[in-house]
């Protein structure tokens, strides 16, 4: 426990000291703090160095989300460097071999701590994560401490080969907010997915007990609140595991298309509409909550560990409102849930029609399987780009 405390009052000591210069590069940074950071808080080298490493990312993503925020208008632009970061968790990073060596076979690990090395340390894990461990090329490990159970977890990052297994179909899913899935295969499968009321009913529960923890502003509310927003990670990104994998299973011999919706967030309105007040401002939160990122990075991981699938990303621009009969494209054409192309009259559900162009504009990029008719004036829209985002 020391060490990692120590730790911990070593990183933000560094980070306050280098938010005036704002230093980036690892080698200023290690010049600047090394041997002030072991004699301040007697920390072994490689602590120091593994101090120095984590400034690098922190201030170095700092830099790229400033860089970001020059294309925005400048009403919405945000500064990042307003205040300085701080550690609070008790979390360290370690370094293979150096102050942390992984031995699976034997289910143990060698630890550095600041008062010396602690040899033959037993560990738990499901034996699938073992066997993981046995056959993929261990990263450098992470030790923290979770105060509520009072243990201490290692965080082995586990990097695995996979191979590319080749299609058979292709299946286009586009992400929603009303529905949370809508998917589509060249199999001729047209599926609507959604998300539990369960789901929604805990979330908006749990997001109302904390308005009330906040509004208390106790040491026992806020320890409470740290606890409900653990809680609620836990359980957003247990169902996006859930619905990753159904999918995954689902199409095991399929290359998956989705919209590439990167920086979505900085381009789109969040208002739903709603009666009262409290109604618009729950529409909005619930908004501002889309797990669309960690949904596709859960399914890229899945469909590519399990069944050597891809999941690949188009150009998201006007597949809501496209028709995929004959390529017209009208804001008009799409009316909540239901789409009604102004131009030839073909009616679909909405998010159902927008899942078929995402697929369409994967066929058009070209994919080996049999390939649909598409019409031609969809060929002639904007040339999407696409992006590999896992193998």
């Amino acid at each position: 426990m020391d060490s990692l405390v120590t730790y911990r009052d070593a990183m933000n000591f560094v980070w306050k000291e280098n938010f005036v210069p704002k230093l980036s590069a690892t080698q200023k940074i290690h010049d600047s703090h090394y041997y002030t950071i072991r004699e301040r808080f007697s920390i072994p080298s490689q602590f120091a160095c593994d101090v120095v490493r984590e400034t690098h990312g922190v201030f170095a993503s700092l830099w790229e989300l400033q860089k970001k925020e020059k294309g925005k208008p400048e009403e919405k632009r945000r500064d990042h460097f307003e205040e300085c970061p701080v550690r609070k968790s008790l979390t360290m990073q370690m370094t293979l071999n150096r102050t942390a060596s992984v031995f699976p076979d034997s289910k143990t690990v060698h630890l550095t701590m600041k008062d010396g090395r602690l040899k033959s340390i037993p560990f738990q894990g499901w034996d699938k994560h073992i066997l993981y461990l046995r056959s993929g090329r261990i990263g450098d490990p992470k030790l923290t401490y979770d105060r509520r159970k009072k243990s201490f977890y290692l965080l082995v990052p586990v990097t695995m080969t996979t191979f590319d297994v080749p299609h058979r179909d292709v299946v286009g899913i586009d992400i929603g907010e009303r529905h949370f899935l809508a998917v589509v295969s060249t199999a001729g499968t047209e599926e609507i997915v959604d998300l539990p009321d369960s789901f929604r009913e805990n979330k908006a529960k749990i997001h109302l007990l904390r308005e009330a923890l906040r509004s208390k502003g106790t040491r026992s509310a806020n320890r409470h609140l740290t606890k409900l927003g653990k809680r609620e990670r836990l359980f957003t990104s247990d169902l996006m595991h859930c619905v990753a994998k159904g999918i995954s299973d689902q199409f095991p011999e399929a290359l998956i298309v989705m919209e590439d919706l990167t920086d979505i967030r900085d381009s789109r309105k969040t208002f739903r509409g709603g009666k009262t007040k409290e109604e618009r401002m729950e529409k909005r939160r619930q908004a501002n909550q889309w797990s669309f990122a960690e949904f596709r990075t859960k399914l890229t991981y899945k469909h590519s560990l399990h069944n050597g699938g891809r999941v690949e990303s188009v150009d998201p621009a006007y597949t809501s409102q496209t028709c995929p009969q004959c390529g017209h494209v009208c804001a008009e054409n799409r009316i909540g849930d239901e789409f009604l192309c102004l131009n030839c009259g073909h009616h679909d559900h909405a998010d159902l029609n927008a899942a078929k162009n995402i697929l369409s504009r994967s066929l058009i990029l070209g994919s080996t399987v049999n390939r649909p008719i598409v019409p031609a004036a969809l060929r002639q829209l904007s040339k999407p780009t696409t992006s590999v985002v896992g193998s």
